[in-house]
Formats: structure tokens, sequence, C-alpha cells
């Protein structure tokens, strides 16, 4: 359908509301049953926000710049996390990060509006300003121009771009799921390895690896040695969700790499994190084979005929490896992990067949997560393009 869309200010639709934080001197505002919710309580994949992590009272409400919006009103998240939006699924009231946007009902939906809000998302984070908070002003907000429909039309494109974007969120909770199934699938097979409540013969880590290392420390490398463009460090900043993902600043030059042999990366190690958050790991593959182990990381080189790197990873970022390397760990300030202390973990050890049987049902995971994560790409492109048709009135 090819409809002619006029566009309009924000503030030609809609009026504007400032929130406001009680006074948090006053523990007693926050003792009520009134939602208030900040910029963290709106979520950027959905339409509706209606829990608050806080609840403060009318008095608190009357005492401070917050105010008390309608269910049904259209919240933008102008300071903080910039221009995610949300409609309010109860009546509640908000911090100074957020703007109400109070609709005219004869003119604009706030299903509607809550669409061009969200469309607009990339432009308010590139508007946004300020040096400690990001930031937008009310300014920007009221000169936003929003392509505006008659009201049937309007109803029609918030239905389709909704149900087009439900589609979306149903393909991100099939990913979640799908990243939550190693420890399930690791749980079934094993039981805990660190319990070894299934009586699984013991060892210890020394004795089921052919190396440990602990990444260079002191005189060995420090930061004047970064080079932009060299080889890749894995500290424990670099291990995110499993995976190893380097940074182009932190990297060593030929020079600095040579002298470093011991702490070269090969594929099939498991590289971990020895202080700060415990139980952070990620298996090297061939893109990361012979990137450089940080100070703030160490490897194992599993005995494969032992123990393959799946399960060694899988054990030792599962929730009770984690904690029993915080108990093990030393230091108040930044936990950390010493050799001996690695080197002397114990956990129970599965035969090989049965540890090999989960590398393929991780694989078979993989290639699912895979299949999904090309799915939502596709999604993602096509309701782009949906929105775009959507707002010159070509949908």
């Amino acid at each position: 359908m090819n409809t002619m869309i006029v566009e309009v200010a924000l503030a030609d639709v809609a009026s504007f509301l400032n929130g406001g934080t009680p006074s948090r001197s006053n523990p007693e505002y926050f003792e009520g049953t009134i939602p208030w919710i900040t910029g963290a309580d709106i979520l950027a994949d959905s339409s509706i926000v209606s829990n608050a992590r806080s609840h403060i009272t009318r008095e608190a409400i009357a005492r401070s710049a917050a105010n008390l919006v309608p269910a049904g009103t259209v919240l933008l998240v102008t300071r903080t996390g910039v221009g995610k939006a949300a409609i309010a699924g109860v009546d509640l009231a908000y911090s100074q990060d957020i703007t109400a946007i109070v609709h005219d009902e004869d003119k604009i939906t706030p299903a509607y509006l809550l669409r061009c809000l969200k469309y607009m998302a990339p432009r308010f984070k590139a508007l946004a300003q300020g040096a400690t908070i990001q930031g937008i002003t009310r300014e920007v907000v009221e000169e936003t121009l929003i392509p505006l429909p008659p009201i049937e039309e309007q109803r029609r494109i918030a239905a389709v771009l909704e149900a087009a974007d439900a589609l979306r969120a149903k393909r991100r909770q099939a990913i979640v799921k799908l990243d939550s199934l190693t420890q399930a699938i690791f749980i079934d097979m094993f039981g805990d390895p660190i319990s070894n409540e299934r009586r699984w013969p013991e060892f210890q880590l020394s004795e089921i690896c052919t190396k440990i290392q602990i990444g260079p420390f002191g005189s060995l490398l420090h930061k004047s040695d970064y080079v932009e463009g060299g080889v890749p460090l894995v500290n424990p900043m670099h291990l995110i969700d499993g995976q190893i993902q380097p940074q182009p600043d932190q990297t060593v030059g030929k020079d600095k790499y040579a002298k470093l042999q011991q702490y070269q990366l090969e594929r099939g190690d498991v590289v971990m994190a020895r202080r700060g958050e415990m139980g952070r790991v990620a298996i090297v593959d061939a893109k990361a084979d012979g990137y450089l182990c940080g100070s703030g990381s160490l490897y194992f080189r599993p005995d494969t005929e032992q123990v393959i790197p799946e399960f060694l990873a899988a054990a030792l970022s599962s929730p009770r490896g984690r904690r029993e390397l915080e108990n093990s760990s030393l230091g108040v300030t930044m936990p950390n992990l010493n050799s001996t202390i690695v080197e002397q973990f114990e956990l129970g050890l599965p035969p090989i067949a049965l540890q090999r049987s989960f590398s393929t049902a991780l694989q078979e995971r993989s290639r699912m997560h895979q299949l999904q994560w090309d799915q939502s790409g596709v999604l993602d492109a096509l309701f782009g393009s949906l929105q775009q048709r959507a707002f010159r009135g070509e949908l």
C-alpha cells in the first residue's frame, strides 16, 4: 500500500513529563507499593514495562521530582541507555533517566508512537552527549520528526511491526536456551564432577594436563610492550561467553612474542581467568592458535588420552567449579589463583569415551546455535526493511 505520510514533530502530537528520584536519605520513601523504574528496568527487546526493582510511597512522589503516570503511557530513556522505549503496563513512577511522552489520543496511538521511538533509537544514541552520563535533551526529543499517517493506518502498521518483532524475540529466546544447554547436557551426563557424586576416579589437574602455565608477570610483560596489530593477548576481559574475543590494541610485536614462547597458546588449550571473576574459560580454536596467554590468565594443555578440552572447560566453568575456584583463590581485593592451587585442584574424571560423546553433543548444539543465529540475522534484516517501508508509507 502506498500512502502519503506527513511528518510532524513529536511536540505536535504529545506532551512531556520528566522523572525524578526521591531522596535516598529517607528509606521510608522506598517502602511503598508504587512501582518506580529507572532506565535499567526498560529492556531493549520488550514493548511493555511492568516490573520494577523499587517501590515508593505517595509521599515520596509528592516530595520529589518523580511523576506518576497511568498504564498506557509511552516512556523513553533519555539518559544512560538512551533510546530504549516501552509502554507502561501499570501505573508507575520513574527516574530522571526517563521522559514520559503523553500522547494526544486524537492524533497518535501509543503503540504506533512506541514503534516510531524504537525506529529512532539509533538517532537518539548518535545525538547523546555528556562526558560521564550520556543523554539527549528535551529539545532533541520534542523536535524529532516522525511520519504521521491516519489513526487506522497507525494501528495497522504497529500491529504488523509488533508481530514481526515478536518473531525476532522468539528467535532470541531460542538462542538463550541453546546457550544454557551446555551445562544441562554436562550435568545430565556426568553429574557434578567437582563434588563427584557419581564416584568417578579423582585426579588433580596436574595429573591430567601435560602443561599448566600461568601468564607472564613482573618484568616479562608491561603495557608499554603493547602494539597495534600484533599477536593478540588473552586476558580475562577477552574471555566472553566461552569465546576468545581479543582487542586490536592489546597485542605484542614479533620480537616480544618470540621471547614469550612458553606462554603461546595452541589449539585445544583451555585458557582461564586466574584473577577477578573465577571460572571464565574458553577453548583455543584454530583462529586463536598462537595467541599469547596474558598476565591475568592461565592455560591448561590437556592430556587428551585422559581428558578432552570440552569436558575440562565445562567442569571449570560449572557453578560448582566456579565456587570451588573462588574458595581456593587468594587475595581480598582481587581474588587470584597461583600455580599450586590450580595444579592441586581435583575433579572426578569420567571415561574418555563418555567425554567424547559429550563433545559430539556440543558440536550438534553449536550447529543448531549457528543456524539460529543465521536465521536471526535474516529476521533482523527483514524487520529493518519492513520498518523502512512502513514509515515511508509503502507497507
